[in-house]
């Protein structure tokens, strides 16, 4: 009884801590499949510690190699199912963006909706948009003779910046909105706010000004 009762405990204490690690790689947050995993993973090593205590050598080796063999597909499976998944989301640390992380989490927090943009042309575009932005501030902040003036201008430095892509492209300071209004119109809106209403992370048809524009085309 002892020797089961150790064997139980280190599958434990072993399984649980690999489940969440492993689980936290490919990003599933089920309960359900983290007792799923620490069963899979807790049972063979509480079983290959039990056989530990015992003279069953040889099969103690196979049990390990099985097992090694079994965790490794069982990764290599999860990120399968995570990759094809529709619904895969990534959470960004604070101050993060699309252009502070790897290509990989910058296509899984774009997710497939409503098509699958982010590709490594339209995310090295987005992180030259963003760099060439900055470069224009800088040029124009060192034509300011005094930082009391700079910050009176602040709308006109954004209003000096253009940039011309496949994707991200703007005229003095104002984001690109597709589907232009028709040549009838009377009014226009103005849509101003930080980087959630600029929308640095989408092509020029999926902001926000994009979309109420083609919502108006349509009425």
């Amino acid at each position: 009884m002892p020797k089961v009762l150790v064997a139980f405990l280190a599958g434990f204490v072993v399984a649980v801590p690999l489940t969440f690690w492993l689980l936290k790689k490919v990003r599933i947050k089920s309960k359900v499949r983290h007792f799923q995993v620490s069963l899979a993973v807790g049972l063979p090593t509480a079983l290959f510690v039990f056989l530990l205590q015992t003279t069953f050598v040889v099969p103690v080796v196979v049990i390990t190699v099985t097992v090694s063999l079994l965790v490794v597909a069982l990764e290599l499976t999860l990120r399968r199912l995570v990759a094809e998944s529709p619904d895969r989301k990534v959470t960004f640390e604070a101050g993060e963006n699309g252009t502070l992380v790897p290509f990989e989490d910058a296509r899984a927090a774009a997710g497939t909706y409503p098509y699958d943009y982010m590709t490594k042309e339209f995310w090295s575009e987005m992180k030259e948009f963003t760099r060439s932005r900055s470069s224009q501030k800088d040029v124009y902040k060192k034509s300011q003779d005094s930082p009391k003036k700079l910050s009176r201008n602040s709308y006109k430095m954004h209003s000096t910046i253009s940039f011309k892509g496949e994707n991200h492209s703007m005229l003095s300071g104002v984001r690109t909105t597709t589907d232009s209004s028709p040549v009838s119109s009377t009014r226009s809106i103005s849509i101003i706010g930080g980087s959630t209403v600029f929308c640095d992370e989408v092509p020029d048809d999926l902001t926000i000004a994009s979309f109420i524009q083609r919502f108006f085309n349509a009425e």
